[in-house]
């Protein structure tokens, strides 16, 4: 199997979630093949010196072009899926957003694969049955619609889309059917973040059995103020240790999971109360070096 990230942008916060999933993988280096990187930043990713750990350097021009013709701009990301797919199409592929990790058994993601079905990390349910402005806006636009020939109906699920497993023999299937999908919804409804979370949901549910991946890999898209410093706390202290790429390896194996929550709700009051606070008692007496 191999892995795949793509990681763009100058925010050192980004790269250092991918660096920490990579080596979480790592950790069972023997059910991968490579573990590639697209990103047009490479020099964040200098530290990972392990032979498993390819770098492909994407630009700026590249992904813009990847947007399309309606400027869609999470295009880019089934662009670079089918890029890595159709590169590499002797094994199996396996997409992850740099804010994951592996804390379970990825062998079992690994026969999933092999049998010729498909990963995302969890249904999160209809598309019928959410609440959300944007989602019931988008099912009120697609309810009975037929795009690409996939029938768009009550049962029409969202996955999340952290991670995205795609079998050997679909790769040049699904990711030319998910953009041509993708496509499609722009030119039927306005393009929004959904589009393409949404347009790789009912394609590997429609082409193939659609499995979680939740039980083995962990997206905390719901706490990333708690696990970045978590992060950097791991970091600095096998910097200060001088620790070796294997020994970072093996310090991983020792991480608590359940040390930092994976989703963490912080309600809409709070957040006003505290934007009022800063508002009322804003911070003072603050100085720089040289400042008179």
């Amino acid at each position: 199997m191999n892995l795949m990230y793509l990681v763009f942008g100058g925010n050192s916060q980004n790269h250092s979630q991918a660096n920490f999933s990579i080596l979480t993988f790592l950790a069972q280096e023997q059910f991968l093949n490579k573990i590639i990187v697209l990103t047009d930043t490479p020099d964040f990713y200098n530290s990972l010196n392990h032979p498993k750990v390819q770098i492909e350097k994407t630009t700026t021009e590249e992904m813009k072009d990847w947007q399309g013709d309606y400027n869609y701009f999470w295009r880019v990301k089934i662009k670079a899926v089918e890029k890595i797919a159709l590169k590499y199409p002797e094994d199996h592929l396996l997409y992850l957003d740099s804010d994951t990790f592996l804390f379970g058994d990825l062998s079992k993601l690994a026969q999933i694969l092999d049998q010729g079905h498909s990963i995302m990390h969890l249904k999160e349910g209809p598309l019928s049955s959410f609440k959300t402005k944007s989602k019931k806006t988008l099912w009120k636009e697609l309810k009975g619609k037929s795009i690409q020939d996939i029938e768009i109906n009550q049962n029409s699920a969202v996955w999340n889309a952290g991670v995205i497993g795609i079998s050997q023999k679909n790769l040049k299937t699904i990711p030319a059917l998910t953009l041509s999908v993708c496509d499609e919804l722009c030119q039927s409804v306005k393009p929004n973040w959904l589009i393409e979370q949404f347009s790789f949901s009912i394609v590997l549910n429609h082409l193939t059995e659609l499995h979680p991946s939740q039980d083995s890999i962990a997206h905390y898209w719901g706490n990333k103020n708690g696990w970045n410093d978590f992060i950097t706390q791991f970091f600095t202290k096998a910097f200060m240790n001088k620790l070796s790429i294997q020994q970072t390896i093996q310090a991983i194996k020792n991480v608590d999971w359940k040390k930092v929550p994976i989703h963490e709700r912080t309600s809409q009051n709070r957040k006003r109360l505290l934007n009022f606070v800063d508002l009322i008692l804003p911070k003072s007496g603050i100085k720089y070096l040289n400042d008179k």
